[in-house]
């Protein structure tokens, strides 16, 4: 009806004729701008520019996208995406759906028959599937330890433990090991990997020292910064899409403090 209101001036001569004042008014008005009504219905139609997909339109700016989601999220997917699970703790898939959970922690433990990077990979596609299924579609983050290496996958590359990268005192082979672990976390289906740790040793009692580059916050800081380099950077002029986070362990700074504490008071 309005095609033909828009685009047959005869048929707008005959229509007005029967209106009434009002109608007639609403008409004329109508007719005048229907340039500016044609060209905000074209707009409209485009595809991801509307306002129930336009979180998903990968030409805005991602503050709009976050703004867009977090608008159209209901408060328990909002809880959901906050909560992460273990893989092996959710013995049915389907809760990804329900719950719209967030993100999977992988383990050693969760490992799939044979541990190889295809069957990783197959586990992943198969849980994001879930996450995929739900309302507004949010991806999971699923992550897993790759310190020095995605050691939970038959025949990765295994590298140094941080202590062994450190005393290298050499920020760029950290930063190309770092890089080869991200291509290989990712091949696996992993998207998200809980290194680098730049804690800052210094009492050689903690069991886990070997994880701190060194006991020098500036050389732990440096090698932080060149890990992370390495886990996000380009590779091939293509992006890993890869996240990782910064392991602190801010529980041992207490420990030290309070060994210094003793000693001193004794």
């Amino acid at each position: 009806m309005f095609t033909m209101i828009l685009f047959s001036k005869k048929r707008l001569y005959t229509t007005e004729r029967s209106m009434n004042m009002n109608q007639r008014n609403i008409f004329r008005t109508i007719k005048k701008h229907r340039l500016l009504i044609i060209i905000a219905a074209v707009m409209i139609s485009f595809p991801g520019r509307s306002s129930a997909q336009f979180y998903l339109d990968t030409t805005a700016t991602i503050e709009a996208r976050v703004d867009s989601l977090l608008g159209k999220m209901t408060l328990d997917e909002k809880i959901g995406q906050m909560v992460q699970e273990e893989c092996g703790s959710v013995t049915n898939p389907s809760d990804i759906q329900t719950y719209c959970l967030g993100s999977l922690l992988a383990t050693a433990s969760d490992a799939p028959s044979g541990q190889t990077g295809e069957a990783w990979a197959n586990l992943c596609d198969s849980l994001q599937s879930y996450a995929l299924k739900t309302r507004l579609g949010i991806p999971l983050l699923i992550g897993i330890d790759a310190i020095h290496g995605i050691g939970s996958v038959y025949g990765a590359t295994v590298f140094p433990h941080n202590i062994g990268m450190g005393c290298t005192r050499n920020p760029q082979l950290l930063t190309q090991a770092t890089q080869i672990t991200a291509q290989e976390v990712t091949a696996t289906g992993f998207n998200w990997t809980f290194s680098p740790i730049v804690a800052v040793a210094r009492n050689e009692n903690w069991n886990r020292t070997y994880e701190s580059y060194s006991e020098d916050p500036e050389c732990c800081s440096g090698n932080g910064w060149s890990s992370c380099a390495g886990i996000s950077r380009r590779y091939h002029s293509k992006e890993y899409n890869h996240l990782g986070m910064c392991k602190t362990l801010h529980w041992r700074w207490r420990d030290d403090r309070r060994n210094r504490l003793r000693k001193h008071s004794s």
